[in-house]
């Protein structure tokens, strides 16, 4: 059995999305709870269901120069300050495509939500985007149903506007 002390508790089944105590897709939003000292003491009231997978497609374009790692990133805010997914092309090829679920036999793909979706290219490696790095977003929120797939979700990306003042002198 388990010994005492704070646990988090993770459902995931072939097909099914992965979920987490208080049902969120993420480990940093999941529920801890108390596991006592008590031996062979039932944990009641911990239940959650499991979602059948679901899915966000699309292509990503850049015609610029930068290089390095796609992130791709849905997010529960249109700040895009509460990632919930995020999918790594080590080496993109652009047009490049896109999708959550993994090939079968282990589908796990999306929880049904609304999400925003964002990229970038991780010019410099440091696993989050920087202000001189390409990026982009799609134009509003993506709605996925349970066991679905919303294809079409596409983005391009751009170089920052690298604008800088004017220079004067004597």
């Amino acid at each position: 059995g388990l010994g005492p002390g704070q646990y988090i508790a993770q459902g995931r089944a072939l097909g099914h999305a992965r979920s987490y105590l208080g049902g969120v897709p993420d480990l940093a939003g999941a529920q801890a709870f108390a596991v006592g000292v008590e031996a062979g003491a039932d944990q009641p009231g911990k239940d959650f269901s499991l979602t059948l997978t679901s899915d966000i497609t699309g292509t990503i374009s850049y015609g610029g120069t930068q290089t390095g790692a796609l992130h791709v990133g849905l997010f529960a805010d249109q700040a895009l300050t509460q990632p919930l997914y995020t999918l790594v092309i080590l080496s993109p090829t652009f047009p490049q495509a896109y999708r959550f679920s993994q090939p079968p036999p282990d589908t796990e793909g999306l929880r049904p939500g609304t999400y925003f979706v964002a990229a970038f290219l991780d010019s410099n490696a440091s696993g989050a985007r920087d202000a001189s790095e390409a990026a982009g977003q799609a134009g509003g929120s993506v709605s996925v149903a349970e066991n679905s797939v919303v294809g079409g979700v596409n983005l391009a990306l751009a170089d920052p506007d690298m604008t800088t003042g004017a220079i004067s002198g004597t």
